[in-house]
């Protein structure tokens, strides 16, 4: 049986100001309209050089401008040549078409919309801008606008761009974040960037726009995202192809925005597209060097680049050039550091441990055992300073860190017949203290279950060894602590019942779920959980007997997930 006919509108003529480019208007999804152009041609009413009136009149037209003849000759006003953008019903046999229903007109913000933002714990921002109203405006790609301006000469009006920024941050980033100066979220420097290029512009606009469309469940809007992300993509292509961009803080941030949009929305279902856009920023970080980065919103950018970096490494087991004291101390030449900065610093130097102890496995014996010793003092001579840093940071806060509280029980994953879990969450003052405290325990975790692994493997060889028993290098024939080794040996620092039991720390950061995920933490609590949470995951999941505490992290990341993560729920 055939295919029904379905009817294509045909694109006759085009008006002066309709702009497409080549490759869209011969692109594979608009073969259907073209088809149906070379079908039904005979049925359209030819497009004449002529003026309007002289074909309205049937009088030849000599084409002159800016008048023709005619209308000069006979005394009236000629109409121009301009011409109207025609379609015609054209019938194209043998493709079948569902129409397509029409969007609902909509708004940036709907009343309901508003109730959504207006309902959180916090206190409701002030103004929630209304951005556009009009629902008619169309697009130079064919796809119909809700409420934003496509076209990039209006929507790069600055006026609008503050609205926008403004509608995703009150959405974003609780409002006693915002008064921050030190450390402060990036996505804060972006207002204040007074002539963003085209790439910056449409991936801001992506990215803005697909947080208002979470927030108001509006499918339509999340649709005009989608569509700005693809422009965001074409225009970073052109920044980065043009030397005169390519090193500008504009680029970066727009690459970060991209990069950030994936982790939000993740439109190709898969972790390929992050991964993709982290790769490249990485690249064009290296490219522009430490001292890129002393101020700014390239300083704010890099970051948080910066973790995101460590933990891409952390991934694969690889060290990182971020590690490097240049990189480490170059970009706050200007700056002085945060307190997160300055946990960032120990974090970085994880990835690079975990390489040494994967070159283990590959080294014979004496020079492992050495190799294993060098390594044992390496984490013991981090976690001292680690230690140092956050007793020093915890002397100057007022009070104590945090404050254990009964768990509300969020993740609903505890047996009825079985106590729970994690009966006591901890209260945080506010979510800096929270966040250096979270970074504190991973990192110390990393170190203490890395030492725990090392003196693991040692401890064969220091079983009943006494200072009188042979060198275990077993060449050098030494005794009586004589060889280096076996001095190092009998001399190792005790590891200690804290760091034997490094899991408590995982447990602390499961009990600091509940406060990054209050409601009146919006979107910036969460998201702070996504990292912490899956190291913790990564750590735990080797216990073949933690599967009920396995299951637990798993459910709380998935409501990382469904508050606006969507990076965590595919491989």
């Amino acid at each position: 049986m055939l295919d029904e006919p379905s009817r294509q509108p045909t694109l006759c003529s085009f008006p002066p100001n309709f702009s497409i480019s080549w490759s869209t208007r011969f692109h594979r999804s608009n073969l259907p309209i073209w088809l149906g152009w070379l079908e039904g041609r005979k049925h359209v009413i030819r497009a004449s050089k002529d003026g309007w009136l002289s074909v309205a009149t049937i009088r030849r037209c000599d084409a002159k401008r800016p008048q023709c003849s005619q209308c000069i000759k006979s005394k009236r006003v000629c109409a121009g040549y301009q011409r109207e953008m025609i379609f015609v019903e054209a019938v194209v046999v043998g493709t079948r078409s569902t129409p397509k229903k029409p969007s609902p007109a909509s708004t940036v913000f709907r009343p309901e919309t508003i109730k959504a933002l207006s309902t959180s714990r916090c206190k409701a921002p002030k103004q929630l801008p209304t951005l556009c109203n009009d629902t008619s405006i169309s697009t130079n790609s064919g796809h119909a606008s809700n409420g934003i301006p496509m076209d990039n000469d209006t929507f790069c009006q600055a006026q609008f761009r503050k609205q926008l920024l403004s509608a995703y941050i009150s959405s974003y980033i609780p409002e006693f974040v915002l008064g921050t100066s030190n450390g402060k979220p990036w996505l804060m420097s972006l207002p204040e960037v007074s002539s963003p290029t085209k790439a910056l512009e449409v991936s801001t606009a992506a990215l803005c726009t697909a947080r208002l469309a979470f927030i108001s469940g509006n499918d339509s809007l999340a649709a005009e995202s989608r569509i700005l992300y693809g422009s965001g993509l074409k225009e970073l292509q052109h920044a980065l192809w043009d030397e005169s961009q390519m090193y500008r803080d504009e680029t970066l941030a727009a690459c970060m925005n991209l990069a950030f949009y994936e982790l939000t929305e993740c439109p190709g279902k898969s972790r390929y597209g992050y991964l993709n856009h982290h790769s490249g920023l990485a690249t064009l970080v290296q490219l522009r060097g430490p001292g890129a980065f002393m101020s700014g919103l390239a300083h704010d950018v890099f970051s948080l680049f910066r973790v995101q970096a460590i933990l891409s490494a952390l991934r694969e087991h690889r060290t990182t050039y971020l590690s490097s004291s240049e990189w480490i101390q170059s970009p706050w030449s200007i700056n002085a550091k945060s307190p997160i900065d300055q946990l960032v610093d120990f974090f970085a130097e994880a990835p690079g441990l975990y390489l040494a102890a994967d070159q283990l496995k590959i080294l014979g014996f004496p020079t492992v055992l050495e190799a294993s010793l060098d390594l044992i003092d390496r984490c013991w001579d981090l976690d001292d300073h680690l230690q140092q840093f956050f007793e020093d940071f915890a002397a100057k806060i007022p009070g104590p860190l945090y404050t254990p509280t009964l768990a509300k029980g969020l993740v609903a994953v505890d047996d009825k017949d079985l106590p729970k879990l994690f009966p006591v969450a901890f209260q945080f003052s506010n979510l800096q203290i929270s966040g250096v405290t979270m970074w504190y325990w991973i990192t110390s975790l990393l170190l203490w279950s890395g030492l725990f692994a090392l003196y693991r493997e040692v401890g064969e060889v220091m079983a009943g060894m006494t200072p009188d028993s042979p060198c275990p290098c077993l060449s050098c024939g030494q005794k009586a602590g004589s060889c280096s080794i076996k001095a190092r040996l009998i001399n190792l620092r005790q590891l200690g019942e804290q760091r034997r039991d490094y899991l408590t720390l995982a447990w602390n950061v499961c009990q600091s779920f509940e406060y990054s995920t209050q409601d009146c933490m919006l979107g910036l609590g969460p998201a702070s959980m996504a990292a912490p949470l899956s190291i913790v995951l990564e750590q735990v999941k080797s216990h073949p007997d933690r599967d009920r505490e396995v299951a637990w992290i798993k459910a709380a990341l998935d409501i990382v997930r469904k508050r606006g993560m969507k990076y965590l729920g595919y491989q």
